[in-house]
């Protein structure tokens, strides 16, 4: 998981901000990990606001990585995660979700897993959900090959190159516009929490 950036945009730490129930996005998106990948601990890269994520996200039971190179851009972010991991890029591919943008369920998750299961998870594909506008969204199902990739790339380099190596490349449909959220200014706050409201509620 994904928060590194500096949210100069929103004013707060995106990973941070509250919804209704009184949970933080971060606390919402390891929810539907939680559903969508049982047993699994999820990594949380965080960067510009380490110090107040850090505790947090162990307070999660998520494994909490600093990464200090945060302004490099998100491919050094996801590279700092990949190299949390014991395996580097485990067999059966890593999933990549930022926390800016929180639109998919647990459910979601678990469709999109099984989904990736049955095609053999297969070593260079991208898989994502995709909602009604058509949009590929996010969390990413990255294979293998494709996160190994990562090491190669530069920090600042855009996610865009490894897709348009992906094979297969694929995504899952979902029936709502949550894939299009994008938690970057306070005025996304209210779309951001009304659609955890209806979808993602306790």
């Amino acid at each position: 998981m994904l928060a590194a950036g500096a949210s100069r945009r929103l004013g707060q730490p995106k990973a941070l901000v509250t919804v209704d129930d009184g949970r933080t996005i971060l606390e919402v998106l390891l929810d539907a990990l939680r559903v969508g990948l049982p047993g699994v601990a999820p990594v949380v890269v965080a960067g510009a606001h380490a110090a107040e994520l850090l505790p947090e996200a162990t307070r999660l039971g998520a494994h909490a990585v600093e990464h200090t190179g945060w302004e490099s851009g998100r491919v050094g972010s996801l590279r700092a995660g990949l190299e949390a991991l014991p395996s580097g890029a485990p067999e059966e591919g890593v999933l990549v979700w930022p926390v800016d943008r929180p639109g998919c369920t647990g459910l979601e998750v678990a469709n999109l897993v099984a989904a990736w299961s049955e095609a053999g998870a297969p070593p260079g594909g991208w898989l994502s959900p995709r909602g009604p506008g058509g949009r590929h969204g996010h969390p990413l199902l990255l294979g293998r090959d494709l996160a190994a990739a990562i090491r190669g790339l530069d920090p600042g380099a855009d996610l865009r190159a490894l897709r348009r190596a992906a094979d297969p490349l694929w995504a899952l449909p979902v029936s709502h516009a949550g894939t299009e959220l994008n938690l970057d200014r306070p005025e996304d706050l209210a779309a951001v929490r009304a659609w955890v409201r209806k979808h993602a509620a306790r």
